[in-house]
């Protein structure tokens, strides 16, 4: 009454759940990061040629840190044999026509070595329609085209012989 207090007003509010939430979010975040920082494939995040980010596996597939491929583009990475038809497989993404689709093809590693990866390419696009980035998930498929190379070598090699045989040969 007049300058003097003469009582108090308290407020609880139970935030119990909320504050279980927002730690349940975090452990989940966590859970989410860790599993893609630590998968096998390769995952980027790239919006219009730009690395946005890399895993790990990426990492190792390329030879270059997080840092170092950030500076970069997809077509510092991709092969230049391979540029025309992964610049067509990604216009057709940025548009929308194929929101999503493999592609197989070259990638050139910092030290030069090229590796083979099947590329698996999802785009994402705001409620209008417009493109705002890809999340690619790779494979590196460089030992299954060694294989495939190595035997069609060596069918090359054995129609060879057999065509170039005075002999005939019966196979049963």
């Amino acid at each position: 009454v007049g300058d003097r207090v003469v009582g108090r007003v308290w407020s609880f509010r139970d935030v119990t759940k909320r504050e279980k939430a927002i730690r349940d979010l975090v452990r989940s975040e966590k859970r989410y990061r860790t599993s893609l920082e630590d998968n096998l494939f390769s995952i980027v995040r790239v919006r219009q040629g730009k690395f946005l980010s890399i895993n790990n596996a990426f990492s190792e597939l390329t030879g270059y840190t997080e840092d170092e491929i950030k500076k970069l583009t997809l077509e510092d990475v991709v092969h230049r044999e391979d540029l025309n038809h992964f610049s067509d497989f990604a216009e057709d993404v940025v548009s929308g026509r194929q929101p999503m689709g493999n592609l197989e093809c070259r990638v050139v590693r910092k030290d030069g070595e090229i590796r083979y990866i099947l590329a698996s390419v999802k785009g994402y696009y705001d409620e209008s329609g417009a493109y705002l980035e890809a999340t690619v998930t790779a494979a590196d498929i460089t030992q299954l085209k060694e294989v495939e190379n190595a035997l069609a070598e060596s069918e090359a090699r054995y129609r060879s012989l057999v065509e170039a045989s005075p002999d005939g040969i019966l196979l049963t």
